[in-house]
C-alpha cells in the first residue's frame, strides 16, 4: 500500500487528466476535486495530512449529498463523475482500496435524474430548407461539372428531402437500401425492427427516383468494365 497523502494523490490524478483530456475537462475536474477537498476539510479531514489509503466510499457519498443540496443537477453529475474517476485511479495505482463498483452503483442510483426536454420542432425553418433544397437545379455535365458531381448533387438533394419528410437520424438514413423504398406508393419503409412507414411528398419521391435512376446508369457502366470470369 502506498504512503502517498491524499492531496498528492489528487494532484497526480489531475496531472493525468491535464495530459490526457481537454482543457475544459481539466478545469471542471479540478474544480470538482478542489470542492471535494474543501468539503473534507469542513469535516475535519485535511487531505495533505491524510493518507491516500484512508480513502473510502462514505466521503464520496457525503460529497454527493452536498452537491444535491447546493449545486445544480448538471454540476452534481459532472462532479460526481470526476470523484468516481479519481477513486478508480487511486484504486488502479494501489494508493487505496475503495469499493469503486459499489460507489458507481450508489452514484448511479442516487443522483437526481436529468430532465430530457424535447425541443420544439422548428417547422417554419424545415419548410424553408425543404423549399430551398427542392428548388436546386442540377447542372448538365461539362468541363467544370463531372458526372460524379452531378450524381453527388442528386444524392444530397434526395438525402435532405427524405430527412425533412421522415425525421430519420442521419445514421438511419445511411443504413437504407433500395428495398427500403416503395416510390410508386411514395413510402419509405426502413429495414429495421418495428420501424414504421414514412410517407413522402411527391417532390421527395421524385428526387429519390431521379437519384436512383442516375445511380443505376453509373452502376451499370462500372459493371460493364469489370472483367468477366
Amino acid at each position: 500500500m502506498s504512503h502517498l497523502d491524499l492531496a498528492s494523490a489528487i494532484d497526480q490524478y489531475l496531472h493525468r487528466v491535464r495530459s490526457k483530456h481537454s482543457t475544459g475537462m481539466f478545469a471542471a475536474y479540478s474544480q470538482a476535486l478542489e470542492l471535494f477537498q474543501t468539503r473534507l476539510a469542513a469535516g475535519g479531514v485535511k487531505t495533505h495530512l491524510t493518507a491516500s489509503a484512508d480513502l473510502h466510499n462514505q466521503w464520496a457519498e457525503t460529497y454527493l449529498a452536498y452537491l444535491q443540496e447546493n449545486r445544480s443537477i448538471e454540476t452534481e453529475h459532472l462532479y460526481s463523475r470526476a470523484i468516481l474517476d479519481f477513486y478508480k485511479f487511486a484504486e488502479k495505482h494501489e494508493w487505496a482500496h475503495p469499493d469503486t463498483v459499489a460507489l458507481a452503483n450508489y452514484l448511479a442510483s442516487t443522483r437526481r435524474p436529468k430532465a430530457h426536454d424535447i425541443p420544439p420542432i422548428p417547422m417554419a425553418l424545415l419548410d424553408t430548407i425543404q423549399t430551398s433544397v427542392a428548388s436546386w437545379v442540377v447542372p448538365s455535365v461539362s468541363d467544370d461539372f463531372s458526372e460524379r458531381d452531378r450524381l453527388r448533387l442528386f444524392r444530397d438533394k434526395a438525402f435532405l428531402l427524405v430527412l425533412s419528410d421522415s425525421g430519420l437520424k442521419v445514421s438511419e438514413m445511411c443504413d437504407l437500401r433500395k428495398s427500403s423504398w416503395s416510390l410508386a406508393d411514395q413510402v419509405l419503409k426502413p429495414d429495421l425492427p418495428s420501424s414504421p412507414c414514412y410517407p413522402l411528398q411527391a417532390s421527395t419521391a421524385a428526387s429519390v427516383n431521379k437519384y436512383l435512376a442516375e445511380r443505376a446508369t453509373l452502376d451499370q457502366a462500372q459493371l460493364d468494365i469489370l472483367p468477366s470470369d
